[in-house]
């Protein structure tokens, strides 16, 4: 029988008065339960129920999602879910159900595939068992695994045929125990190309034919005839330094160039010039990055979506935005700090924390101690938590401004913080929580 919490807390609402400062736009809402979790990804929540512990789907107004489960956890951008005898769902990022509760462990790869993996109790005898329990020591071999695409079961494979997996749009790629490594389509159809795992296409240097591996078809060249929206890397550098699309059509012309590299994530192009500074062009065959610094990122991903490139500059790093090729930063060398999203963060031993934003520049404020999104994160918010001289917590935005405006906090890792920067999410008193919709115009 459950224990029952001496104090039952039941889901409510309350609306709070709007606040405006500057350009940022705050709305607030309170939600009381035992706990609240946001799946930064989606947008949404994971409450506990204070009565049952049972755990469901919220909408940021509170409304129910989902089913009630014993165990729900964010699994990015999905949810894993489970019930009292340890088999486990998925769940979309808005409760749908996508997986029944008959697994072991899920894999999610990319938005598109994701694995079910069923297990069993393996023989006292077995030596190498697939899984251990933390706790009451039991081990398991995989029995089975259904392969999903797109919500929709493809196809269920024995432990023989099942590794790895890796996914390249609506392809996937497959390794069994064996080490043989096959491509298969969204309808699950093996391709006849040799497949590499780690590769979505094979370069024959001999004939210069780039080979599609998921559907066996010769790419950037005139008869393909895949898109942009099936594959992960959309175009190519040849062997004369021509950037290509699917079909072969001449992008731009990157001869003049020591080295020409295309990022598969981002479809932007690396590039290196005579004199080894490197510099950045967008899928059209654009620079818009000039080749004039020692060193990028290679979370060009995040770059992308953020806006802004961390670049390092005769010993210095800094930031240069994709838009306007400006400049930020290169004020310390860089070894004194360290990148953390669209920040640097810089240790003062005299005046504390420095806060060096990709937008505005170094930040005027001295910080106790800060906390910021990690650099290769590809959907990093846009904020930066402060801990000021007297312990108190509170949010910034890209020139330093308060984006909670009067809400402080104690703790530097107690916001939650959604990756677009529309929600932040605060504990407060037992059994209590506040949630923050933000219009962030910085």
């Amino acid at each position: 029988m459950k224990k029952i919490l001496a104090m039952v807390m039941a889901l409510a609402l309350c609306v709070c008065a709007a606040a405006a400062c500057a350009e940022t736009t705050v709305e607030s809402k309170v939600i009381e339960a035992y706990g609240l979790e946001l799946n930064t990804k989606a947008n949404t929540l994971v409450l506990t129920d204070g009565k049952t512990y049972d755990k469901y789907v919220v909408d940021t107004e509170g409304n129910k999602l989902s089913d009630s489960f014993a165990y729900i956890s964010s699994n990015d951008g999905f949810y894993t879910v489970g019930n009292e005898d340890l088999h486990l769902g998925l769940l979309d990022g808005q409760g749908k159900q996508l997986l029944p509760l008959e697994y072991g462990e899920i894999k999610v790869y990319g938005t598109k595939w994701i694995a079910g993996i069923k297990l069993v109790v393996s023989e006292d005898s077995e030596e190498n068992p697939d899984y251990k329990s933390l706790f009451g020591g039991k081990s398991y071999m995989i029995d089975s695994v259904d392969v999903y695409y797109a919500g929709e079961k493809k196809a269920t494979l024995t432990r023989a045929e099942w590794d790895y997996a890796k996914a390249f749009g609506d392809y996937i790629a497959i390794e069994d125990r064996e080490g043989k490594q096959s491509f298969y389509n969204k309808d699950f159809v093996k391709s006849l190309a040799e497949a590499s795992y780690a590769y979505e296409y094979n370069n024959d240097y001999s004939t210069k034919t780039v080979t599609h591996l998921g559907s066996g078809q010769a790419a950037f060249t005139a008869d393909c005839t895949l898109t942009a929206d099936e594959v992960l890397q959309s175009v190519w550098v040849n062997s004369d330094k021509q950037l290509l699309d699917l079909q072969g059509n001449v992008l731009a012309d990157f001869s003049d160039y020591k080295n020409v590299q295309v990022d598969a994530e981002s479809n932007l192009i690396k590039l290196e010039n005579a004199d080894g500074k490197v510099g950045l062009a967008d899928s059209t065959g654009k620079v818009i990055i000039p080749c004039a610094y020692d060193r990028m990122s290679y979370a060009l991903a995040g770059a992308q979506k953020s806006g802004y490139l961390y670049v390092e500059k005769d010993g210095k790093n800094g930031f240069v935005s994709l838009t306007t090729g400006e400049e930020t930063g290169f004020t310390f060398m860089k070894d004194a700090g360290d990148q953390r999203a669209n920040f640097i963060l810089v240790n003062d031993a005299r005046e504390g924390k420095i806060l060096i934003s990709a937008m505005a520049g170094e930040l005027p404020g001295r910080y106790k101690e800060t906390n910021a999104g990690f650099p290769a994160q590809a959907d990093g918010n846009p904020y930066a938590i402060v801990k000021e001289m007297d312990d108190t917590c509170r949010v910034v935005g890209q020139k330093g401004e308060e984006v909670l405006p009067g809400v402080t906090f104690s703790g530097i890792y107690d916001a939650k913080i959604s990756d677009d920067g529309t929600l932040i999410l605060l504990p407060g008193e037992r059994g209590s929580y506040t949630l923050y919709k933000v219009s962030y115009n910085p």
